[in-house]
């Protein structure tokens, strides 16, 4: 066995445990947690290692929303839903149906949120993480309306960007996911309609 894979595989499983360590800190005590110190604390290893193996802690937030993405697509292939209308309304009900561990993960976004407003260097680490969703749902979209988004879309992408948001942050404190669903479904429905049209 070659010296080096045992050192990339050590790293792989090093940078893992960073980012869940840095999803867990974020669930339970919320973005202001997430520091070096906490988090090498958190992940059970050094500053030192930590930053071997990202340069800064916007880097290990943007990995840890990568790393979310990463699940998302695993678990929210194109190729299992019958169209669009299918894959939004099975995000929408990961969001309605979420536990309280879904829900403290929303009430730390939205607190990147709050954040962003007074901290540039908060708005540019959530620009890039918007990006980065942004580009999911473009991609993901086009795949299942068989062809690419053009301009004419763009509000359609902003829409549902707000619409997914708003979805989650009203579910922090919702006490019956009813009356969600069923505005989830009705924008789904809006949104899916606006796109045929635009076709």
């Amino acid at each position: 066995m070659n010296p080096t894979d045992g050192r990339c595989e050590r790293g792989a499983r090093t940078k893992s445990a960073i980012i869940k360590a840095t999803m867990e800190l974020l669930v339970a005590n919320g973005p202001g947690a997430l520091t070096a110190g906490n988090l090498a604390k958190q992940a059970e290893i050094s500053k030192a290692s930590l930053f071997h193996h990202f340069k800064n802690m916007d880097d290990v937030y943007i990995a840890m929303i990568e790393d979310q993405l990463d699940q998302a697509r695993l678990t929210l292939k194109p190729s299992e839903f019958r169209g669009l209308e299918d894959f939004l309304l099975e995000l929408g009900r990961q969001i309605v149906e979420s536990n309280a561990i879904g829900r403290k993960r929303a009430a730390a976004f939205a607190e990147f949120y709050a954040l962003s407003g007074h901290n540039k260097k908060f708005r540019q680490v959530h620009g890039a993480l918007h990006e980065l969703v942004s580009d999911y749902l473009e991609k993901t979209i086009a795949t299942l309306i068989g062809r690419r988004l053009v301009a004419a879309d763009r509000p359609v992408l902003v829409t549902l960007m707000i619409a997914l948001e708003g979805l989650a942050m009203i579910n922090i404190v919702a006490d019956d996911g009813k009356d969600l669903a069923s505005a989830w479904t009705w924008t789904v429905k809006m949104i899916c309609n606006t796109l045929k049209e635009g076709t």
